[in-house]
């Protein structure tokens, strides 16, 4: 009887660490995804300043160098809105993703405890 016991409850240890290691793979992929989307900002950025500094130096009046700059700010913020979207999604999925794996897990912890009752009973 103790032995079905112990194992039942060996069972449930296994059970929650694939459960943790599942977690740590939901994480792992979201943070991936957000840095993929962090340095495609930054590059993004990083060509706008590129495309500033060449109107600059090409513009032949202030209003030709101010319509440029009004135009890089509108795709620059245009860039940064996409990646405010991504991020969104990729923390939505994550969560998401996240409640599944609690879910079942919840569920299955429950038929472990149950069977580990009835067990001892």
């Amino acid at each position: 009887m103790q032995k079905e016991i112990y194992n039942t409850f060996n069972e449930l240890g296994q059970t929650a660490y694939e459960a943790a290691m599942k977690m740590g793979e939901v994480n792992l992929r979201a943070g991936e995804k957000l840095l993929e989307q962090q340095f495609a900002l930054t590059g993004a950025l990083l060509e706008t300043g590129s495309k500033n500094l060449e109107l600059m130096s090409q513009a032949r009046t202030p209003q030709e160098m101010l319509n440029g700059q009004a135009k890089l700010i509108q795709d620059c913020g245009q860039q940064w809105l996409n990646s405010c979207r991504g991020t969104v999604e990729i923390v939505t999925e994550a969560r998401n993703a996240a409640g599944e794996l609690v879910e079942e897990n919840v569920k299955a912890a429950n038929e472990k405890v149950k069977q580990a009752a009835s067990k001892a009973a």
